[in-house]
């Protein structure tokens, strides 16, 4: 059985024209006095158009293949006897083609199959691979606006903006199961700890995409700030913190062990002196970072454990989870390591610990700057001692002997609070000796440069999906995947949209009319 193919007598015939016409140009005397920007520019136009051409002739001297003998037939058991040319439109990153020859298979009742769509793994849409690639790495970086632009003058596609953000959408689509086949990165020997960190920071969502208690108290502030009181009862930042969802951020790495004193933790908070550090600090390893608006906390923590799992299936590393101080994160931290019966060592940043120090030495050494931070240097050195409850004690007692009213003493009593009720994560003492990180710099940094840096462009608001897939394709350019999740994409969207439609997920093979069929012999 065999597609009546229309034959090309002279492939690239048009791309060959193309060439010529730009070659006679450069060489005509009309561009001598040309400046070479000018020149580059032509060659920039209309060299996009000669590939253009060139791609199309290609895709076109394909279309003629036809089938080796064996029959079309579906995944429902239909043989496809009726064929029909079937010209389909592509956006590739040179410009917009038309493929004509292309043949497509039918029987009764049935949807119709192309085996050169499926030999190709062209993609349902008219966007190319190439396109949809180019489109996943400016939409990490760019508002939808600006990726339009830079993309029209960096290729040669054309892509509205709607089209934009479902081409994003669908790009991520596959970034859980990646992660879930994908095998742990190998690191060097000496990183014997696996670290995670989890954390929250705002994203300002369209109404629609807010979690249904924001979306009420947002519909409440609105509504008060709209009335005709005065003073309005809310202030604009109320309002717009009501119009934010949280997004969970997730960190993962690997790191070698590094022991310090007290005094290096003070020392790297504010150096007095450049100091050369002859065992320096070791770098994270395999660092994978992830960010969702859609997944609750809890799932959030859950996949931060499994990759941890993925990772160290046999627990042979120590596990080390580094929080902000949130109740949420925190209490579901310790419910998933207990359902996993796995044990974990769980410390609070201690960057945190110091804000909460600072803010009582304001209360307490209100007007000599070299007085607070050398109380705050004490208190800090008791915390990292492993002696929090007695700072906490210690600031109490200062308070009470000076009588300070019960407003004026609040920053003491929160922060004597905080270090009780948080004792147990503040080990420091052992965590310094251990070599264990006891800062979420990384987690913070992650939320900043994953979230902030991208969905934070001036007024941006976001529908629940499109920011979903942006924050995918940023966590995989951060984690530095996004080659092979391509590849992994790819992979699973020629088996959806091609392979699973044929009997037996194999599609008959083509081969060009006139050429021998050359079969590779093992």
């Amino acid at each position: 059985m065999e597609a009546q193919a229309i034959t090309i007598e002279k492939p690239f015939s048009e791309s060959a024209a193309v060439f010529a016409a730009l070659v006679g140009r450069l060489g005509d005397r009309a561009l001598e006095a040309t400046h070479h920007g000018a020149i580059e520019e032509l060659l920039r136009v209309e060299g996009q158009e000669l590939l253009r051409v060139l791609y199309e002739d290609h895709m076109n001297l394909r279309a003629q293949a036809i089938l080796e003998e064996r029959e079309v037939v579906g995944v429902d058991g239909k043989i496809r006897t009726h064929r029909r040319e079937m010209p389909r439109k592509q956006m590739s990153i040179f410009g917009a083609i038309e493929i004509g020859g292309r043949t497509g298979w039918r029987a009764e009742g049935a949807t119709a199959l192309s085996p050169f769509d499926a030999q190709l793994n062209m993609p349902p849409g008219i966007h190319s691979h190439g396109v949809r690639r180019r489109v996943a790495e400016l939409a990490s970086k760019l508002a939808f606006d600006g990726v339009a632009e830079e993309l029209g003058k960096t290729s040669g596609a054309s892509v509205g903006k709607r089209q934009l953000e479902e081409l994003t959408r669908d790009i991520g689509k596959d970034f859980d199961a990646f992660y879930k086949a994908k095998a742990a990165e190998p690191v060097d020997p000496s990183a014997t700890l696996q670290i995670g960190g989890v954390d929250a920071t705002g994203v300002v969502m369209l109404p629609e995409a807010l979690r249904e208690a924001t979306r009420r108290a947002r519909e409440a502030e609105v509504e008060d700030a709209a009335g005709e009181r005065w003073p309005k009862p809310k202030s604009t930042r109320d309002v717009q913190r009501n119009g934010m969802r949280m997004a969970g951020v997730s960190v993962v790495y690997e790191v070698a062990p590094y022991e310090r004193t007290a005094l290096d933790i003070l020392r790297d908070l504010r150096p007095v002196e450049v100091v050369p550090n002859a065992n320096p600090r070791p770098r994270p390893q395999a660092k994978r970072v992830s960010a969702s608006v859609i997944k609750p906390m809890r799932l959030v923590v859950r996949e931060t454990f499994d990759e941890m799992e993925r990772r160290d299936p046999n627990h042979d590393k120590r596990w080390v989870l580094l929080v902000d101080g949130a109740e949420h994160p925190l209490d579901v931290i310790e419910a998933e390591a207990k359902r996993r019966r796995v044990e974990i060592t769980i410390l609070l940043d201690f960057i945190h610990v110091a804000q909460y120090v600072w803010d009582a030495a304001k209360v307490l050494v209100p007007d000599n700057e070299a007085e607070r931070r050398k109380w705050v240097a004490e208190k800090l050195t008791l915390v990292l001692w492993g002696e929090s409850s007695t700072a906490a004690a210690a600031m109490r007692r200062s308070a009470t002997k000076r009588a300070l009213p019960t407003k004026e003493r609040k920053p003491i009593d929160t922060c004597a609070d905080y270090l009780l009720k948080y004792g147990p994560y503040l080990r420091y003492h052992l965590a310094l000796r251990d070599g264990l990180p006891i800062t979420t710099g990384v987690v913070e940094g992650a939320c900043r440069h994953l979230v902030k840096d991208r969905m934070d462009i001036t007024g941006a608001r976001w529908g629940l999906d499109t920011a979903e897939a942006v924050l995918r394709l940023r966590s995989l350019k951060s984690s530095g995947d996004i080659d092979d999740y391509f590849t992994f994409h790819e992979a699973l969207e020629l088996q959806r949209n091609h392979l699973s439609r044929y009997a037996d997920a194999n599609p008959p093979s083509l081969v060009r009319p006139g050429r021998p069929n050359l079969k590779l012999v093992t």
